[in-house]
């Protein structure tokens, strides 16, 4: 009769282990990686700090855990795999099985204040059933036929909306040198200005410093792309690459120039980009809810994959939150 299965170890991983493991590991995407992290705790004044954990089980399998901690207050720690709610969760060189999911959910229990969104390229992650978790989906174009097939299949309102950027005089081109990004940063103050006038600005900001941090990246793992109308930067999108995997994180826009829709022109540029280096997915990431967020993405063509979210909330930081309500 065969053993039953444990875990029987957790140690920190360290930086090389944690990136090896990503690179090997076909449905990691760039927020699994210690260079994502890096981003927050190198911009963040000591509230992030790296906590990734290799877990190793009975029968010999090892799990990576990349999750880092973000302080709070004095007395709250809540560990967040991954960082600004992206995708996190376990990675594995090796098949696992359900058995090691559900040791690896109940090993959730030690953490009493996390975060953690589902990674829905993950095939063992996927066919769990996880009680209590928040239902969220992204909205993913998959890239396998090629931009000729991928622009087809999206809806006609975003092909009309393509070709009178284009008609327009809108023109894409990649950020490349810093000047370029702090007009995107520009572009982002303004447009956090007009998102909170419209009750849809969600309370969190970056700093110019973050995005720097994100600009010393090797530009193989990130690309800033600008729309202009004549010489003029009118919005941006940020990407992110790793594996199989792009995926679109932040963007920004100059309300005035909506109507010469250079979003649509962005995501096209992004996307014949992506097809171009063979990825096989171009992720739009979750949309927080907002309505119109959803349809758009939709009418690229983009379809929807679970993404749940597990939080544990300790009882310190549920006071602190409702304490937080009643101030504002």
């Amino acid at each position: 009769m065969s053993k039953k299965l444990s875990v029987i170890s957790q140690t920190d991983a360290s930086d090389k282990q944690w990136i090896e493991i990503c690179r090997k590991v076909s449905y990691s995407t760039f927020f699994h990686t210690p260079l994502w992290a890096d981003v927050f705790c190198n911009s963040s004044k000591k509230q992030y700090e790296k906590a990734a954990k290799i877990i190793e089980f009975s029968d010999g399998k090892t799990v990576l855990f990349p999750c880092v901690t973000k302080k709070v207050s004095v007395l709250v720690k809540v560990t967040l795999s991954m960082p600004a709610a992206t995708f996190g969760g376990w990675l594995s060189t090796e098949p696992i099985h359900k058995e090691h999911m559900k040791l690896l959910l109940e090993n959730l229990g030690e953490y009493k204040d996390l975060i953690l969104r589902e990674n829905p390229y993950d095939p063992h992650f996927n066919s769990i059933l996880i009680q209590h978790a928040k239902n969220d989906n992204t909205q993913t174009v998959c890239l396998e036929g090629g931009y000729d097939t991928v622009f087809q299949n999206s809806e006609k309102r975003h092909q009309r909306a393509v070709n009178t950027a284009v008609k327009k005089g809108v023109w894409v081109k990649e950020a490349a040198n810093a000047d370029q990004w702090s007009e995107y940063y520009q572009i982002y103050l303004k447009s956090i200005e007009r998102w909170k006038k419209r009750n849809l600005f969600s309370g969190v900001s970056y700093s110019k410093k973050f995005f720097d941090s994100i600009y010393s990246l090797d530009s193989s793992y990130r690309k800033l792309f600008l729309a202009y109308v004549e010489d003029e930067p009118v919005a941006g999108m940020l990407c992110f690459y790793w594996n199989n995997h792009a995926v679109m994180w932040h963007g920004a826009g100059l309300s005035d120039y909506f109507a010469y829709r250079p979003n649509n022109l962005l995501y096209d540029h992004a996307i014949h980009n992506a097809c171009d280096n063979k990825f096989q997915w171009f992720d739009c990431n979750p949309s927080g809810g907002l309505d119109g967020v959803i349809s758009f993405k939709k009418y690229l063509g983009a379809k929807l994959l679970r993404s749940r979210i597990i939080e544990h909330r300790s009882w310190i930081r549920t006071i602190a939150r409702f304490a937080r309500k009643i101030a504002t």
